[in-house]
């Protein structure tokens, strides 16, 4: 579980990086996009959902110590994070497109 929640956790790194800023500014690259700011937008209740889902990462990749008492989770409760993750990166993309649509004068001219 302390792996696949790793993997979890990385993933949660890159929504950020792809998913909520869009690939404005990536890793290892020295290009910033900002014309693609016309689709950041991050209401607080997606903000709220991406900590929540980032901190069930965080508890179980790391090796907590015993007296923190932390459970191993269930099958059934990593399913239930992956399928949330899955429904907040889809949020997301919803969100972005909303916000890019509201901001037509913002979209590159041809």
């Amino acid at each position: 579980m302390k792996h696949l929640y790793g993997r979890v956790r990385d993933t949660y790194e890159r929504v950020v990086e792809e998913i909520i800023f869009r690939d404005i500014v990536r890793r290892g690259t020295d290009v910033i996009q900002t014309q693609l700011l016309r689709y950041v937008s991050l209401s607080d209740a997606l903000a709220i959902r991406f900590h929540e889902g980032m901190t069930r990462a965080n508890t179980h990749s790391h090796d907590n110590p015993a007296a923190d008492t932390v459970p191993v989770p269930k099958p059934e409760d990593f399913n239930a994070d992956i399928v949330a993750l899955e429904k907040l990166v889809l949020d997301l993309k919803a969100e972005s497109d909303a916000a890019e649509k509201a901001r037509p004068q913002m979209k590159p001219r041809k």
